[in-house]
Formats: C-alpha cells, structure tokens, sequence
C-alpha cells in the first residue's frame, strides 16, 4: 500500500520533496525517467487535467456566469457572508463552539478539494485510455464529484432517522467500478462489481477500500496521509495511477472469466 503526503489548502509543495518522491516512483513503476518533467510524462500530469474534457465544463460555468449577471466580487462576498451565518447558526442549534464548527468546514472543504483532485487524475487517464481501444470492453466512463446523502434507517412511518452525507465519484468499467467516498477528514476507494454500485455504502461495507486518505488539522492548516505517512505529490500521483491500473486489471479479469465460462 502506498504512504503519501499533501496539505490543503495550500500551494503545490511537490518542490520540497521532489527526490524522495522521484526516488518513491522509481521503485514503484522501475521508471527511472519516468518523473523527470522535462521528459514525457503526459500520460500522467495531474497540471494538464484543463484540457478537452474539461472545457465543456468551463464553457457551462462561463454560460451560466454570463446569465446569472453578479461579478465574483459581489458573488464571493455573498457566500463568504451567508456561510458565517449558517456556521453560526450550526453551532448554536447543535450546543457547540463556532470552531468545532469551522473545523467541521475547513475538513469537509479540503475533503471535496482532494476528491476533485484526484478524479480531475482519473478523468484525464480516463480519456487517454479510451481514446487508445479499438473495442468498448473495458471503455471507462466518469460520474463527476457531488454530495449524496444515503439512509440507513427509517422509523415505523418510514422517516429517516439515520443518514450519512458523502461526497462521491464514481469511474466505471462494463464490469467494475471504482468508487470514491468522502467524508469529512476520511477518502475512501473501493473497487466493486458494477451491478452492486445501487447499493452504494451498503455494498461497500463487504469490500476492503483499495486506499483509504485521512486528514488532520494543524491550526488552520488540512494534512493528508495515506497508511499514517505524509501525502507528496508524487505519491499523490502515483495513488491515481494505481488505482486506475486496478480498476482496469480487475475489468479484464472479470472479462475473461466470463469469456472463459461461455466457452
């Protein structure tokens, strides 16, 4: 299992530790020039995800920017605004210090970032991937980031009494899917079957998660770990990497065992 390290929200810190992760890429993938950015590494910068499978996300927002008519300034300066008071009122309504609750929010705000970070990865080896078949089989196809609130349990009168809110992304092969669950200062990923995706945390309960992120919070500062060591970008990047060979190398074997069956 890969150890990793980055820190949100902060700028890209990959300068400080370029050797280590060099070194860490190297023994992972035995491709010595593999991170020497002045050579190829296309297939894998996480910088180049605004390319064409971004722009028709780029051209919504723009649109929808152009009819919506508020500058940033005076948008900004509104949700800056109505999140005080929401956070005020959360902290009031549940009897607990307006920091537990910014804490509660600097978490769930890094979470969502990383989440988006690391699918912008997987969205990207996504497209190259596809582009390169000839046949569908193992073609991926990416369900964006949002937040989904699942219950578990429900009263006599089928109210809900117990739910869970997570911030999920899903990538999707005819045969497997790899799903990526965030929750506060927890990401989770999980490779399962396609056919049990409805069941969601239901279903991922009986999986080991392929990686699983933790986070912790240093005054106003979000860290990232993988297996209890510090996040880098190039175990960041390299994470992204193995956990699209996964769901690729699990796709083909499902493939050809039912190949194998029907022969």
């Amino acid at each position: 299992m890969l150890k990793a390290f980055f820190r949100l929200p902060v700028a890209t810190q990959g300068h400080a530790h370029t050797t280590a992760g060099d070194r860490f890429f190297d023994v992972r993938w035995g491709l010595s020039a593999a991170l020497d950015k002045q050579i190829d590494k296309s297939h894998y910068k996480i910088g180049d995800s605004d390319t064409v499978n971004r722009k028709a996300e780029l051209m919504e927002h723009v649109i929808v920017s152009y009819k919506v008519g508020a500058s940033n300034v005076v948008r900004a300066g509104f949700i800056e605004k109505i999140t005080k008071e929401a956070m005020e009122f959360l902290a009031c309504h549940h009897g607990t210090r307006f920091k537990t609750v910014r804490e509660e929010l600097a978490y769930n705000q890094a979470m969502c970032a990383l989440v988006e970070r690391v699918f912008d990865s997987l969205r990207l080896f996504s497209f190259q991937f596809n582009r390169s078949l000839a046949w569908p089989d193992l073609h991926v196809t990416c369900t964006k980031p949002a937040f989904v609130t699942e219950v578990l349990r429900y009263n006599k009168l089928r109210e809900p009494i117990e739910s869970h809110n997570y911030f999920r992304a899903r990538l999707s092969t005819r045969y497997v899917s790899l799903s990526i669950r965030g929750q506060k200062d927890t990401i989770e990923f999980f490779l399962v079957p396609v056919d049990k995706v409805i069941g969601l945390s239901r279903t991922e309960v009986a999986y080991q998660p392929s990686a699983c992120l933790r986070a912790h919070l240093t005054g106003d500062l979000v860290t990232w770990e993988l297996d209890g060591e510090d996040l880098t970008e190039a175990r960041l990047e390299v994470l992204c990497m193995d956990l699209f060979a996964d769901l690729v190398r699990r796709s083909r074997d499902v493939l050809a065992g039912d190949e194998a069956r029907r022969s």
